[in-house]
């Protein structure tokens, strides 16, 4: 008798960018008639690039100097971001609001610190930054 192979989840889809001395990452134009509910998990991690991963199809990547926007994007996704130690400065936008920055001085977010260097960001609710220090 055969048992059948356990459902896999579908392959990830994203992208790598150097940030530069400032790197700003985008949420623009959320698709139309999708859920609501989607989040990041950022993490901060050794390494030279900032990566950006959600579930395939569900959103588009565009690059240009210093900013990495992200179109089209399901608004129930949840999206994985890691932002480079090192990186002098990276920004986290939904839209024209700020969610997330990183900078030489610190993180100040409208999410939540989950762990040391790990935080997660709700990308539609209101509010303002709190400012996270370690």
């Amino acid at each position: 008798m055969r048992t059948a192979a356990p459902p896999t989840a579908p392959a990830p889809s994203g992208i790598a960018i150097d940030p530069g001395a400032a790197l700003v990452i985008v949420f623009e134009s959320p698709r139309v008639g999708a859920g609501t509910g989607a989040s990041a998990i950022v993490s901060l991690e050794d390494g030279g690039e900032a990566v950006v991963r959600a579930p395939r199809e569900a959103a588009t990547f565009t690059t240009a100097a210093q900013r990495l926007t992200v179109g089209d994007w399901d608004s129930s996704a949840r999206f994985e971001i890691v932002v480079p130690r090192s990186a002098p400065r990276v920004e986290i936008r939904v839209g024209a609001r700020s969610v997330f920055v990183k900078s030489r001085g610190g993180v100040s977010t409208t999410g939540v610190e989950t762990g040391p260097g790990r935080y997660t960001i709700p990308l539609q609710a209101p509010g303002r930054p709190a400012t996270l220090r370690r």
